[in-house]
């Protein structure tokens, strides 16, 4: 469920903001509320809430730039839900359909904080990351085809005593990690459209 609220529209300039909640609703009980998750399955996040503007950046008015817990957008299989392209929402910034050349660049920078365990799954400790996510999309080719290349990395930001667990007390390691991506999609007169996608990390 998204929920979007203008805030600003003046002379060309646009400032929306944007509040998506996502969840689940289990089908066993009548009184099933939200958070009950002891024995229940009614789960309900705020999977992202951010501000988005356009307008404000004179050498991208048309981009949308955003800044809140939010991140780039996700690419999937419909009919699987499986995602090729996905970046978790989080606090940051970010900038989408940039016009560039021949296509659009989508950038984003975001923190997330993520559990890194022991070797016994029993301990972990909170570890922030930090993750560039770089797209350069709607890359024109032939007739209805379009190309887009895509990179991610992301770096820990541990403090000394994380490292030291890591070091002394058995906890898993935390390495720097990147991915690059290449996805063509054909679209079709009639509707639909076939994607090819490539991943390399």
């Amino acid at each position: 469920l998204q929920l979007k609220q203008r805030v600003y529209n003046e002379n060309g300039k646009r400032v929306d903001a944007v509040v998506m909640m996502d969840g689940n609703v289990g089908q066993q009980y009548s009184t099933g509320w939200f958070g009950d998750n002891a024995g229940g399955e009614n789960f309900m996040q705020f999977s992202d809430m951010y501000v988005t503007t356009k307008g404000f950046l004179p050498f991208a008015p048309e981009a949308d730039f955003w800044v809140g817990k939010h991140g780039a957008p996700k690419i999937e299989i419909q009919m699987l839900d499986w995602k090729t392209q996905r970046t978790d929402a989080a606090a940051g910034v970010g900038l989408e359909n940039w016009k560039v050349g021949p296509g659009k660049i989508d950038v984003a920078l975001v923190r997330e904080d993520v559990d890194d365990y022991d070797r016994s799954l029993q301990n972990k400790q909170q570890i922030n990351t930090n993750t560039i996510d770089l797209r350069y999309k709607d890359i024109p080719l032939w007739d209805k085809a379009t190309l887009m290349v895509s990179g991610r990395y992301v770096t820990a930001n541990e403090s000394a005593s994380e490292k030291d667990n890591q070091d002394n007390n058995g906890y898993y390691d935390w390495k720097d990690t990147w991915m690059f991506g290449t996805s063509l999609t054909q679209k079709f007169d009639k509707g639909g459209f076939n994607e090819f996608s490539f991943l390399v990390a």
